[in-house]
């Protein structure tokens, strides 16, 4: 009799064993996702949001059963529209102005599992700035041109930000995100510049190792 009930011990104790291994070690995966992305700030009420995309890296750190340490590195298509809306004397109508910021950002999420796999997340966010240009398009006359400036002497190389969010992770390593970064440094780096910061919400998907 107690061979008989060994063997079932045992079987249920090695396979308890490799699921907590599992949830112990750290993994490595890919995420892609959607980005809203806007600016916002101080009398300028002209922007709206630009729908772009964010991909890359993440990781997960497990720290106990509940609480874990999600690190990133991305590649994010920032930025907005702006409709400056003027005509001037020779019936040149800009149309459309759209000021792409991109940058290679770095999270770091401090995750806490509510349930199994569904987690929420907090974390600071450094992003820093590889391509700053103002695409403008214009009509003359019926005639569509664009033309594009590029402003890397008038954008601030480095973003600060905070993010917050949900996540929900299957056991075979699936999962999805949905998060808000919320700007708290300035985008624009010249004398008198009014204070306007990045904003993005973004929707993942990904698997982790």
């Amino acid at each position: 009799m107690i061979k008989k009930l060994l063997f079932p011990i045992l079987l249920v104790l090695l396979v308890s064993e490799k699921i907590n291994a599992q949830q112990d070690r750290a993994q490595l995966g890919i995420k892609v996702g959607y980005n809203l992305s806007y600016i916002a700030g101080e009398e300028i009420d002209d922007f709206i949001p630009r729908n772009t995309i964010h991909l890359g890296l993440v990781g997960e750190i497990p720290i106990t059963r509940y609480f874990a340490i999600q690190p990133e590195l991305l590649y994010s298509f920032q930025g907005s529209y702006v409709q400056p809306g003027f005509t001037d004397s020779s019936d040149l109508r800009f149309t459309e102005w759209l000021l792409k910021l991109d940058y290679v950002t770095l999270p770091i999420m401090a995750k806490y599992y509510l349930t199994s796999g569904f987690s929420a997340e907090v974390g600071p966010q450094i992003g820093i700035l590889t391509s700053s240009r103002l695409l403008k398009k214009s009509s003359v006359n019926g005639v569509s041109e664009t033309t594009e400036d590029d402003l890397k002497d008038l954008i601030a190389p480095v973003s600060y930000g905070v993010n917050i969010g949900f996540g929900y992770q299957f056991e075979d390593g699936l999962f999805f995100q949905s998060r808000f970064n919320i700007g708290i440094s300035d985008i624009f780096d010249f004398d008198d510049a009014l204070s306007q910061r990045n904003h993005v919400f973004q929707v993942s998907a990904g698997y982790k190792f």
